[in-house]
């Protein structure tokens, strides 16, 4: 599959018609499964698959149930958006290879999102801060982590880094930055006394970075 990153506006003109792009979004980065449907980053239909173990086995149901609600068939989708991590392998995999699956199948331009700079831009609707740092936990002792600065500018690339790593990184940033993402990682490292714990990121960004 043809893997782009931006590619698609909220309204294209074709043969000058408008028409907002049909995009499906797949996440299985964590314990909780997402499906959702989006018409010019508009929510359409939502489905969430709540027991890990059965992903693999739901997801495409949950798919075929999300288009029956909007009123969509798979010939209507303009692309497909994937949260490429980070999580775990297996969770990660099955959300990857149904993505594949569906751009093979349908020809279909496929986009990969990174979950810690969309939890960076969630915790942006809370309020303007100088910096972010994102962490999730990882193997014990290990985090992944990103850091953020205004406008999304990367202070410190997505990585997977030892919890002494992180202190350091947290340490190199400024003083009042935000730590958002797992709060129970946030407590271990002894970071951030106001943590945003919220491991998936709001709807509403993911929607709207599909579309930009």
């Amino acid at each position: 599959a043809k893997v782009v990153r931006l590619v698609l506006r909220p309204r294209i003109s074709v043969r000058g018609f408008l028409y907002s792009p049909v995009l499906l979004y797949l996440d299985t980065s964590g314990p909780q499964g997402v499906v959702a449907l989006a018409e010019g980053g508009a929510l359409l239909a939502l489905r969430r698959a709540t027991n890990q173990r059965d992903h693999a086995a739901v997801l495409p149901g949950h798919v075929d149930a999300a288009l029956s609600e909007a009123g969509k068939t798979l010939r209507d989708l303009c692309g497909v958006c994937v949260l490429a991590g980070p999580g775990s392998y297996t969770g990660l995999r099955i959300g990857l290879s149904m993505a594949k699956g569906y751009c093979y199948a349908l020809g279909l331009p496929l986009m990969l999102q990174n979950g810690l700079h969309l939890l960076a831009l969630s915790a942006a609707q809370a309020g303007r801060w100088l910096a972010c740092l994102v962490v999730l936990p990882a193997r014990a002792g290990e985090v992944f982590l990103a850091a953020y600065g205004p406008d999304a500018a990367i202070l410190a690339a997505p990585r997977h880094a030892t919890d002494a790593e992180a202190r350091q990184i947290f340490s190199s940033l400024p003083a009042g930055t935000t730590v958002c993402g797992s709060a129970e990682v946030a407590m271990r490292l002894g970071i951030g006394a106001e943590t945003a714990g919220n491991e998936q990121p709001a709807l509403s960004v993911w929607l709207a970075e599909g579309h930009r």
